[in-house]
């Protein structure tokens, strides 16, 4: 082998070592700058997260409203001012606080607690007889006395939960029925004990969907990427995003189990409009469609108001 065969040997060797040291170099600054970027995402996500769980929306209060005989009163708006206040409608003598019956000229009331600062009165039932629109008598149907000036509880008129207008009432997973959660598992992700983040299998399973008929059909979100989406990142679809969705995901799954994302996912979730206010969450969902708590709840209410049946799916995607 000549000299300058050798000299050309030596710094082949020489540039691939270079580029193999380069290489190792690379790999060693991009895996730490994961690890700092996944430290900083972890310390974001315990921040956001707890912030979320535990935040009490602040609430903005109406006056009372006084009914007292003699008063002219539009029936219509009244009826609509008890549902607001929560009352429901029933086809009996009301049994319980925040029933009412309308019946005629006069209306069956069980008033709710009144809880204000300058007084606290416990609820009972009333009933109220009308002339047209004119209030003709009140008077308690437990012990048949006259009420003179009658008070009920002021309304709620704002809910701020963030800066962004939102009513949410937080439950935990305990409190939520069993058939709702399974419901919401089988719609948004029925692999979701099973996976770590992110699913293969349903990426895939979207994919061919998709490519059958030719449109956007399916996501293979996860529900953790789900939230990833929604508390961190944008809607916009590129491919950095989806980069940092499955970064965070995973990094979710390792911070919190199933149970607690699972609870946030249901306290997060999007149910629905009301005016310009938004309603999050399967508490204040419930609350809001079916005038009761998430645990009272029974499947035949789930399926019928829409939480599986009809809307539940458009409005989580």
């Amino acid at each position: 082998m000549g000299k300058k065969a050798k000299i050309k040997k030596r710094h082949a060797k020489k540039s691939g070592w270079k580029l193999f040291r380069l290489a190792v170099t690379g790999v060693i600054v991009f895996a730490v700058g994961l690890v700092l970027y996944c430290w900083s995402l972890s310390a974001q996500i315990e921040k956001r997260f707890s912030g979320r769980r535990w935040s009490i929306p602040s609430k903005v209060f109406s006056d009372i409203t006084v009914l007292y005989p003699g008063q002219t009163i539009n029936r219509e708006l009244f009826l609509a001012k008890l549902y607001r206040l929560g009352y429901r409608k029933v086809s009996h003598k009301p049994k319980q606080k925040g029933e009412f019956c309308a019946s005629g000229a006069d209306m069956d009331l069980f008033l709710h607690d009144l809880k204000v600062p300058s007084q606290t009165r416990e609820g009972f039932p009333v009933k109220i007889a009308f002339s047209e629109n004119i209030i003709t008598g009140i008077a308690r149907q437990d012990t048949g006395e006259p009420v003179p000036v009658l008070e009920l509880e002021p309304e709620e008129i704002m809910s701020f939960f963030t800066p962004e207008r939102e009513k949410r009432q937080l439950v935990s997973l305990k409190h939520v029925p069993r058939h709702l959660i399974d419901a919401i598992i089988a719609i948004e992700d029925n692999r979701f004990y099973h996976h770590h983040g992110f699913d293969p299998l349903g990426i895939l399973r979207a994919l061919l969907a998709n490519l059958r008929h030719l449109a956007l059909r399916q996501g293979g979100s996860t529900i953790t990427q789900q939230l990833a989406k929604n508390y961190f990142l944008t809607p916009e679809r590129t491919l950095s995003r989806k980069l940092k969705e499955l970064i965070i995901s995973i990094n979710i799954e390792i911070r919190y189990t199933k149970d607690e994302i699972l609870e946030i996912y249901l306290n997060e979730i999007y149910l629905g409009q009301k005016g310009s206010v938004s309603i999050n969450g399967v508490g204040e969902a419930s609350n809001f469609y079916f005038g009761k708590p998430c645990g009272l709840m029974d499947q035949t209410t789930c399926a019928v108001g829409g939480f599986v049946t009809i809307d539940f799916k458009d409005f989580t995607q």
